[in-house]
């Protein structure tokens, strides 16, 4: 219940039942978180204020219980409490405000450390970019170089592919009319064996 803005919560509440007497202070219960509130006003004004309690709290805070008990000693005026929570407040924000500063430096000597490290991964991004762009003009070179070949072997397959029907049509040619001189010349020979 500390740290969560209970007391200041609480002192609200109270002023705006013109409790004339208040305070609240944090502490510890048998190792738990409480807050004491002393009140002190007309009968009316107290009722309405612990009810009032009994519904409100800061959102972060674990109350538990709300226990009323009887008080016979002094309670400061609700002015006076308000003064020495400010005080008091003022004295945390002091306190944080100059633990946020510190942290603050070393923030700003760890990111001008990253700034550093994030200039030499640049530097080195950079270096692997010029790498990789002569990867890849090599790269272009060498499929243009394929290309180029495949093109020069194309052709000549082409030129090899066909000479290669020219020559089959004319040795088909020079068979067709080798069997029809063979085939003529075997019927001469056949007319001539049937003459003897």
């Amino acid at each position: 219940m500390h740290d969560v803005g209970y007391r200041p919560l609480l002192l609200g509440i109270a002023e705006s039942f013109e409790i004339e007497r208040f305070s609240a202070d944090n502490l510890f219960i048998d190792g738990v978180e409480a807050v004491q509130v002393l009140v002190e006003s007309d009968e009316p004004q107290v009722k309405a204020f612990l009810e009032m309690v009994g519904e409100k709290k800061p959102e972060d805070a674990d109350v538990e219980k709300v226990d009323v008990d009887e008080y016979d000693g002094v309670v400061m005026k609700t002015e006076s409490y308000y003064r020495y929570l400010t005080s008091m407040q003022l004295s945390k924000m002091a306190t944080y405000g100059g633990r946020m500063i510190e942290k603050q430096g070393e923030t700003t000597g760890e990111v001008s450390g990253l700034r550093g490290e994030f200039k030499d991964y640049r530097e080195e991004f950079r270096d692997y970019r010029q790498g990789f762009n002569r990867f890849v003009k090599r790269t272009d070179q060498n499929f243009k170089m394929i290309s180029d070949k495949y093109g020069e072997i194309s052709e000549k397959m082409t030129v090899i592919l066909e000479t290669l029907a020219k020559e089959s049509r004319e040795t088909r040619e020079t068979l067709n009319e080798t069997m029809k001189l063979l085939k003529t010349a075997l019927e001469t020979l056949a007319k001539s064996r049937k003459q003897l």
